[in-house]
Formats: C-alpha cells, sequence, structure tokens
C-alpha cells in the first residue's frame, strides 16, 4: 500500500505514526486516526447490516464548555489537548427537561459540557476529498433533543459510505433558556441573546477549518435542520453572519419562525429567574445594573436546578419561543428581518415536509353521545385567537369568525389547523422569498403512508405520515423494524438528497423535480402509484393553495391593515390556554413564589 498517495499537508504525522504499523493494522490505524488544528484524534470504524462501512469520530469538541462566565455567552474556540482524544462514544447531551417528549429525563447523561460535534465519513472521501457536508440541527421545540437520537447505522448506509460518499456531522446545541434566554436586549448586557445559533455558527466555523482533514469540501456545506431545528436553520441562513459558511439549506418540517417579535423570550426568561430567585417585585427590568444582578445569580445556579426552574414554567404553559429577532452590532441577526430577507444569498434550498405534520387541532374536537366527532366551536375560537394575534389587525372579531367559518364544518380541516397556520404557511412563506430573490428552490411533501411497524411508538391518533415519519428512513430517528419495501423507499428517498448535496438539484432520472415557481406553487410529492415499481408520483401544482391563501393572503386583504406583531404580550395572554387545550395539561396560574415578595432589593 503506497502511503504517499494520501499524502496531505495536515497528514504528515499521520504518514509518520503508518511506519509503525504494518497491513490492516496500518490501514486502518490512518483511517481512524486525524490530526485536526487542536490535536490528535482517534476515531472507529463502523459497519452496518447493509455491509456498508464509515468512519465514526463522535464528541469532538468544537467550542469551549458554556461554564461558569460563559453561560449565556456565545461560544469561544475550544482549547488545544495533548496526546490523542479518543472519539468513538456519544457525548453527554445539553441540559434539558420537558414533559413535551415521552423521552426519559435523564439528567446523569446530560451537561452544560456539551457543545462537540459527530462526524461520519468514508475511506473514500478521506482518500480523496472534496466530498459534500451536511451539518444536522435535530428538533425538540427548542427545549430538548439531541444527537443521540440518530441512528448510526442509517446515517452510515444513506449518507457516509464509499457509494454515496458524503460527510455527515451533527452538533449538540444549547437548548431552552440556556439557548434563548433574553431578558431585555435593550440593554448592553453581559449576556448574549440567541447563543443557541452562535453554537451553530461556531459549528459552521469548525467546519470550515477542520472538515477537509475527514474528506469534506468546505466549499460544499449544507446546513440541514428539522422541525425546530429548520427553523433555527432558517434563522442562522437569514442572518448575514453565515455568509461564505454554508451553501445550501435543507428545511424540514419547519414551523413558522417568529421574526418580529422585538421581546420575545423576555417573560419567560424572567419567570425563571423569579422561580430561581434572582428577581423579585423590586427588579427594575429597565436598570443594567439590576438586570446584570439577575444575570449573575443565574450564572452562579446549578444548571439542573435551573433548568428545573424551566421545567416549571413551561408546565404553567409558557413557552421559548426559540430565536430572538435581535439586532444591533452584538446580535446575530444584526438587522431587522424585513430586510434581511431580501438580501439572503441566494444557494439552492430543499424545502419538504409531511402530509400531516401536529395535527394538533385535534384538540379542538368532541365526541357526542352517539360518539361521533364532532367540532367544538369553543376550543376551535381559542386555535383562531392565538393564531390571528401574531398579527395586528383592524378587525380581530371579523377574523376569528372568519377562521372558525372556515374550520368548524370539517373534522379533518379542524385537525389540520395548526400545519396550516405554523408550517404549510411557513414552508410557503420560504419557497416565495427565496425563489423571489432568484434562489433555486425545491418543495416537496413526503406523502408515502404505508409505514406501519417502521417507526417505532407510532401515533394512532394521527393518520400518516405525520411530523418526522421520513426520518425513519434518512437518519434513522425512531426506526423499527424494516421490510424490503422499506429498504427501497429508504434507497430512493435518500438519493433524493444525495443528488442535492452533489448538485443543488434533488433531480435524477426517476426523480424529476422541477424548481418552485411562485405562480404555479409547484410541488414534488414523494409518493408511489404503487410499491411494485416504485413509480414516483411527482410533481403537482398548488401547494395546500386553499387553506395557505386564508394565512397568508386573505388574512392580509379582508381584516383591515396586518402587520406582524413586534411586541409577544398578547401571544402571552393566550399561551397558558392555548398550550394546555393542546397538550392536554391542566395549566394553573403562574404562582410567584415567597421570594418574589420580599421587599428588600438583590444585591451582587
Amino acid at each position: 500500500m503506497n502511503l504517499f498517495c494520501k499524502l496531505h499537508w495536515s497528514h504528515i504525522l499521520l504518514v509518520f505514526l503508518s511506519c509503525f504499523c504494518y497491513g490492516d493494522s496500518c490501514d486502518e490505524k490512518y483511517y481512524t486516526t486525524r490530526k485536526i488544528s487542536n490535536g490528535f484524534i482517534s476515531g472507529r470504524k463502523s459497519v452496518t447490516e447493509k455491509n456498508d462501512t464509515g468512519y465514526v469520530f463522535l464528541g469532538i469538541p468544537y467550542a469551549k464548555p458554556p461554564l461558569g462566565g460563559l453561560r449565556y455567552k456565545r461560544p469561544q474556540a475550544p482549547d488545544n489537548w495533548n496526546g490523542t482524544l479518543e472519539t468513538k462514544a456519544l457525548k453527554k447531551l445539553c441540559l434539558w427537561n420537558s414533559g413535551l417528549t415521552t423521552r426519559k429525563w435523564d439528567p446523569e447523561g446530560m451537561s452544560e459540557d456539551c457543545l462537540y460535534i459527530n462526524v461520519y465519513t468514508n475511506k473514500w472521501c478521506m482518500d480523496n476529498g472534496k466530498c459534500p457536508v451536511i451539518l444536522y440541527l435535530h428538533g425538540g421545540q427548542y427545549i430538548f433533543g439531541g444527537t443521540d437520537a440518530l441512528r448510526e447505522a442509517s446515517l452510515i448506509e444513506n449518507f457516509s459510505n464509499d457509494r454515496k460518499r458524503v460527510v455527515f456531522t451533527a452538533i449538540n446545541f444549547r437548548l431552552g433558556s440556556l439557548g434563548y434566554s433574553s431578558l431585555n436586549q435593550r440593554l448592553n448586557l453581559s449576556m448574549d441573546t440567541n447563543v443557541a445559533l452562535f453554537d451553530v455558527l461556531e459549528a459552521l466555523k469548525w467546519i470550515q477549518k477542520e472538515i477537509d482533514i475527514f474528506g469534506g469540501n468546505p466549499g460544499n456545506v449544507a446546513l440541514m435542520g428539522h422541525s425546530a431545528g429548520a427553523t433555527a436553520a432558517a434563522y442562522v441562513y437569514t442572518s448575514p453572519r453565515s455568509i461564505g459558511l454554508l451553501h445550501k439549506v435543507i428545511y424540514l418540517g419547519g414551523p413558522i419562525v417568529y421574526p418580529y417579535f422585538r421581546n420575545a423570550n423576555e417573560d419567560y426568561s424572567r419567570k425563571i429567574s423569579i422561580l430561581a430567585g434572582c428577581s423579585n417585585n423590586r427588579t427594575n427590568w429597565n436598570s443594567k445594573n439590576d438586570v446584570e444582578i439577575v444575570i449573575n445569580c443565574l450564572r452562579n445556579l446549578d444548571g439542573i436546578d435551573l433548568i428545573k426552574k424551566q421545567r416549571e414554567v413551561d408546565d404553567y404553559g409558557y413557552r421559548i419561543y426559540g430565536p430572538v429577532s435581535d439586532t444591533g452590532m452584538h446580535s446575530f441577526m444584526v438587522k431587522k428581518w424585513n430586510e434581511l430577507i431580501k438580501r439572503r444569498p441566494r444557494i439552492p434550498i430543499l424545502i419538504g415536509g409531511t402530509k400531516y405534520e401536529l395535527e394538533d387541532g385535534g384538540a379542538a374536537l368532541k365526541t357526542t353521545l352517539n360518539k361521533s366527532l364532532v367540532v367544538d366551536i369553543d376550543k376551535l375560537k381559542i386555535f383562531c385567537q392565538t393564531y390571528l394575534h401574531l398579527f395586528t389587525m383592524k378587525d380581530y372579531d371579523k377574523a376569528i369568525k372568519t377562521c372558525i367559518e372556515k374550520y368548524k364544518n370539517n373534522v379533518n380541516k379542524t385537525r389540520s389547523i395548526g400545519d396550516d397556520a405554523l408550517f404549510f404557511s411557513s414552508h410557503y412563506h420560504l419557497s416565495r422569498e427565496v425563489s423571489g430573490i432568484g434562489g433555486n428552490v425545491y418543495l416537496y411533501t413526503f406523502n408515502y403512508d404505508k409505514i406501519g411497524n417502521a417507526r417505532r411508538n407510532f401515533n394512532l391518533s394521527i393518520p400518516e405520515p405525520y411530523h418526522g415519519n421520513d426520518l425513519i428512513y434518512l437518519t434513522g430517528e425512531k426506526r423499527n423494524n424494516f421490510t424490503d419495501v422499506d429498504y427501497k423507499i429508504q434507497e430512493i428517498y435518500t438519493r433524493m438528497y444525495v443528488n442535492f448535496l452533489r448538485t443543488g438539484n434533488p433531480s435524477d432520472s426517476d426523480i424529476r423535480f422541477v424548481k418552485y415557481h411562485e405562480h404555479k406553487r409547484n410541488y414534488f410529492v414523494f409518493d408511489f402509484h404503487d410499491t411494485k415499481k416504485f413509480s414516483l408520483i411527482g410533481m403537482k401544482n398548488g401547494y395546500h393553495k386553499d387553506d395557505i391563501d386564508f394565512w397568508v393572503r386573505d388574512v392580509y386583504r379582508n381584516f383591515g391593515k396586518v402587520t406582524p406583531k413586534e411586541d409577544e404580550s398578547d401571544w402571552i395572554k393566550l399561551s397558558p390556554t392555548y398550550f394546555g387545550l393542546v397538550t392536554g395539561q391542566n395549566v394553573s396560574t403562574f404562582t410567584y413564589p415567597e421570594s418574589y415578595w420580599n421587599c428588600s432589593s438583590l444585591t451582587q
């Protein structure tokens, strides 16, 4: 074996090491040992049941641990290390504590020391280089989740083997109040806003610096997110801070963003500080000195204790919005959203979701005495009020009545009200905005509905395919028992992605996309005429046209002057009732602790 064929400036030390090994062990040592800027790392070979081979490097630091004074601060570059860092197993997840998931809360498996990247690659890429790169952002409503949900074998089979030739990366990033706190962004505080997005940015910078060591092309990086991860990806793509760091975007099942709330998350963050005993009724939130006292107190709390207080706020029916629409030279977004969407880079974007998403409008249904389902008008009104209060308009009453009329006579439509208002409208907005500036957009819907036992913990109350069902074929999340048909679906579906990563177009001879045109609202239907020949349905026009038109056209035309709200106050008032209805939880009124009524001012 001629080792010098693999010679690379950054691999000189590896060639030196290879002189002390022979045969297969020498070969494996070369592929499992890498030298990055901070030091040597040691990964491992991974062979799947389908006999695909990849090389994995798990838990590489892409930033310093955000501990102590670095809590609520944007990430810093990692320190160097001596010797060889073992990167063969997943690191602990970022801290979370949520009742919105069936996942077991395991504080032993979590840490604030969580800013690590996992890299999945292969021999071909490490030998030849210039392979397309994915950075994947997990979902979880901004408050839970992590890279442990990804199935290693699926990533290797779908992306990181010698046939597919993609370098797949995934990160853990800060969640909940530790990632999105905002106490008063109008003050020049020692805490940064949107630190979770700065985590993503730091990972993209790490990829630019290091990914060629794993055979990746730093000039062909796709940012891919699912659900809340997709929304985070949209913010990163829109911010001028990411220019030059990413070259494609994949937006999967992302809900609507709240880019206009200038004070998003302030009420939520302040409630956490109140329950934690870090603020009281004497705290002046417009005083820099007072707010710095609160920040210092929060930084000195144990991380697990802090997210327990966050969980209490969640259980009162309040939610983190995710990213904050911050502005200014030290902010993540830098400028207002309306200015930024016209200046986005003209890079290819793949936008998709499932036929059904959360279907949470089912909470507005009730069963009659003869066991038939009907719409509960009072509950439907809560959905209409909540979604319409994202906007300022002259005639709310008329808008709410029109919304009720649209959805009240069809239980299936009522189920989909949240999907229409939050998901499908979001996919449409992004498609229209990016195509409007000349970017190539490819829009699709995953409609294959014979998933069955291929997925674990399937939800019988929601028709298939619903939110995240497609991930069992893509990243292996919640994958169960596959049939031969499932393996074929996996092969076709992921081929679409690999095509997009390589060329910026998901098409090939069998998968025939046409880029999005606003006047057609054209989209690709991922489903089959039959599963014997696997002939795809393909392109159609009018993506959810009637339902989207209500939320993006009729609302603006029929109810007076309509503008997106910049203040979160009305949304906060509606949140407990809305989230209590959607989750089925009994939400009680927020209770102030005794410490809140302490008459003395807090001190450093």
